[in-house]
């Protein structure tokens, strides 16, 4: 029986092979980078040690901490390193590949990251902040390769999977998000107590690790069929498709598609450059618009401040052992991401999720702030319990609906031809928002500034019933297509809530319901022929 006729588990078993297995969770290991360093750094803020060492400022307790200025700095350019990132990587993903990509993000960390941990040679220097200043601009090399990994992970995913699974390959991305903030948590938690540098130099020295692994493993990993053959490499395409695809397939007939289908839609879609991204053409406008919106609402929605504040605004709230907390909400999110995404985006499809997540996490926004506002900042027990469990349901629906859907979204919309930079585009938008929440946070909930607390949660609550909105007129659904099919329907301005049952002519061997149908080109063009004539 065809893989897409099968259901679930079976279905995954059945198209899961062990070349794409690897290639999915190497190619995803690009994204732990990411979630590590936001981690040890946001876990880190709380930590006196290291508050300690880098602080200029000192505290209400009389003790050194670091200024609101220093943590919206810190925190902001190393949202600034990935947007760098996001500008590099589509170019020199399109020249050298996707492999080569890996490569390049894995030695951008490790060098980062040496920059990073020498900023602890030599005592520490309140008064002219030089040590802390060399640490975030390591962070700022380190999350340039965040980046890289931003573009190139999602399109990779996208281009290996079948349109069957597509949607559960994609989300391992973020499941590898997940792990690594749980690993860079779980390192701080168990050496918070430490009054010496190790508990911030561990957590910066075990984040080299993975770019190491990556650098190594990287000749083993398949390129990107539709990449090679883009750049007219057919015969190491077929080889890449025989070893992504289940014995017995036709690969020769995949990639025979491919290549007709993707001369067919290069025609139509036009150009490949920047402006291209905002031309009619091909639907690439409205493809565009809806790469930046996926990305631009999910950080809206207060990623970001979630992400990097959590410890600092529950431990504002007088709520104890925040870093343990986090460790139980990142662990949580992970099992749910897990469980939900083996089979929601494939079985329930992206649009049902992704209006879902946005009404509960409007809800759980709105009842952390509306406790903030109603306590003056200082909820009783139960109180704090409450809020403590709004977060806990807030993570748990981001980490299966706005989380990894954002990127399923993103890596699934765009044109073969503008495909890096549209999802380059589309992270930096996104981080470029999470760049202005990152700078504003402190100053508006810190004490000596704005002191609003956990009432900034206001704001972030607000952008979910535009979210909700934005998703039911413009986001279509994108279950069980090949991107192919998405080109054709993009290319015929289907309304968006007509995607689901649009009946497409262009095919892809191994991504029909029988398994058996091909890509005609011809067949449409002269029916298109007819139709005008």
């Amino acid at each position: 029986m065809s893989p897409s006729k099968l259901h679930g588990f079976a279905q995954v078993r059945a198209s899961l092979t062990p070349a794409l297995l690897f290639a999915v969770i190497f190619g995803s290991l690009g994204s732990l980078t990411f979630a590590y360093d936001n981690g040890w750094w946001g876990s880190a803020l709380g930590e006196a040690a290291f508050n300690e060492f880098y602080g200029q400022m000192t505290s209400a307790a009389g003790t050194p901490t670091l200024s609101a200025t220093q943590q919206s700095s810190g925190t902001a350019l190393g949202t600034a390193g990935i947007m760098i990132g996001c500008m590099v990587a589509p170019d020199f993903s399109r020249r050298f590949g996707r492999r080569m990509s890996f490569v390049a993000l894995g030695i951008t960390a490790i060098i980062g990251s040496i920059i990073q941990i020498t900023s602890i040679l030599g005592p520490a220097s309140r008064t002219n902040g030089s040590k802390f200043w060399q640490l975030i601009a390591g962070k700022i090399v380190v999350n340039a390769s965040v980046g890289v990994a931003s573009t190139v992970v999602p399109v990779y995913l996208g281009e290996v999977a079948p349109s069957n699974i597509r949607g559960l390959i994609v989300n391992v991305y973020s499941i590898v998000q997940n792990i690594g903030g749980i690993l860079a948590t779980g390192t701080v938690y168990g050496t918070q107590y430490r009054t010496d540098k190790l508990g911030w130099v561990l957590p910066i020295g075990l984040q080299m690790l993975v770019p190491l692994i990556m650098i190594l493993g990287t000749p083993f990993l398949p390129e990107s069929p539709r990449w090679l053959i883009e750049t007219n490499q057919i015969d190491k395409a077929l080889r890449s498709v025989k070893r992504l695809r289940v014995s017995g397939f036709d690969a020769e007939r995949e990639v025979n598609d491919l290549y007709a289908a993707m001369k067919h839609h290069e025609d139509i879609a036009g150009g490949s450059s920047y402006i291209d991204l905002f031309k009619s053409k091909g639907g690439n406008l409205r493809r565009t618009l809806i790469v930046l919106s996926m990305g631009c609402l999910q950080q809206g929605q207060g990623i970001s401040a979630v992400n990097n504040y959590f410890v600092v605004t529950l431990m504002a709230m007088k709520i104890k052992d925040v870093i343990g907390l986090l460790l139980i909400l990142q662990s949580c999110g992970l099992v749910f991401n897990f469980l939900v995404s083996m089979l929601g985006p494939d079985r329930f499809g992206r649009r049902p999720l992704l209006l879902i997540g946005s009404a509960v996490m409007f809800v759980c926004m709105y009842v952390v702030a509306g406790i903030a506002a109603g306590t003056g900042g200082n909820p009783s027990v139960p109180e704090q319990r409450t809020i403590v469990a709004a977060f806990f349901i807030w993570v748990l629906i981001f980490s299966v609906s706005w989380g990894p859907l954002t990127w399923t979204v993103t890596a699934e919309t765009p044109s073969a031809a503008l495909r890096e930079k549209s999802i380059a585009l589309g992270a930096w938008s996104g981080y470029a928002v999470g760049l202005i929440v990152n700078f504003i946070q402190p100053y508006m909930a810190n004490p000596e500034y704005g002191n609003l607390g956990g009432m900034t949660e206001f704001i972030y609550g607000g952008f979910s019933p535009i979210a909700f909105v934005w998703v039911y007129f413009m986001i279509p659904e994108f279950k069980g297509r090949s991107l192919e099919q998405l080109d054709e329907m993009f290319e015929a301005k289907v309304p968006t809530r007509d995607f689901a049952t649009y009946e497409c002519i262009t095919t892809i061997h191994g991504d029909d319901s029988e398994g058996q149908a091909t890509q005609d080109v011809s067949e449409k063009e002269t029916a298109e022929h007819k139709e005008t004539a």
